[in-house]
């Protein structure tokens, strides 16, 4: 009999609706993952475009022992590829996988745009990726529907969280730039903050719009992340 050789899966982290400011110098993008069952890393694949400055990713075990997976501190786009590694590396259940993207948008080497200009996600190489896949193996076949479950979970909660928060932003974000240069003065941020806190106080009516973290109740957490999206539109002043 011959071996059949051992089926590979991907799992897919990273970030969608990305707003980076012009001369924005540190803008960070982080996701985990948490294993439902034992696999085996065989590649890694970054992937970002031109303004990404660091990529990096580790994973902890549950016993709270870290294990570096991989550390570009600088990016280049041409280095978008498979990074195999020499040996399967075993994880087991319950660790968690990191990983952290840094974004340079001022005037540096390697931003097309000059001056700098904002910089949103998408698959146009003027726009930005934050995309990190783990090409596994799975060390038991039977786990596979739990993992597919897990992982389809955990893209499904990227794409909706953080797709709605960019859309409800910029359109919060258009409708408040009166000077229309795209980018929010003091003035025009106000404005569009007060505007959320006049929908925050019939939050009731408004579940659809609110609930940002898709949990079925209105919470502050959501009405601080429209705010804070709203303020990653807000020029060149210092981002939270």
């Amino acid at each position: 009999d011959v071996d059949q050789p051992t089926p590979l899966a991907l799992i897919w982290m990273g970030a969608k609706g990305m707003v980076i400011p012009p001369g924005h110098d540190n803008y960070l993008v982080r996701d985990q993952f948490s294993l439902p069952v034992d696999v085996e890393v065989v590649a890694l694949i970054p992937h970002a475009h031109f303004i990404c400055r660091d990529v990096r990713a580790w994973s902890v075990k549950p016993d709270g022992t870290e294990i570096p997976l991989i550390w570009i501190d600088d990016w280049d786009f041409n280095w978008q590829s498979f990074y195999t590694l020499k040996s399967p590396l075993r994880l087991p259940k319950g660790s968690t996988i990191h990983c952290e993207f840094v974004f340079d948008n001022s005037l540096r080497a390697g931003n097309p745009q000059n001056p700098p200009q904002r910089v949103l996600s998408g698959s146009r190489s003027r726009d930005e990726m934050a995309s990190f896949y783990l090409q596994v193996a799975l060390a038991n076949e039977n786990d596979s529907s739990l993992f597919d479950e897990a992982v389809h979970g955990h893209m499904l909660k990227i794409s909706r969280d953080k797709e709605r928060l960019e859309l409800w932003s910029r359109w919060l974000v258009e409708s408040h730039d009166r000077d229309g240069d795209f980018l929010l003065n003091e003035l025009e941020e106000k404005a569009a903050n007060a505007f959320v806190d006049q929908l925050w106080a019939q939050r009731h009516e408004y579940l659809e719009v609110f609930d940002l973290d898709q949990d079925g109740a209105l919470g502050v957490n959501d009405e601080a992340e429209l705010k804070a999206a709203i303020r990653a539109w807000s020029g060149s002043r210092e981002q939270p």
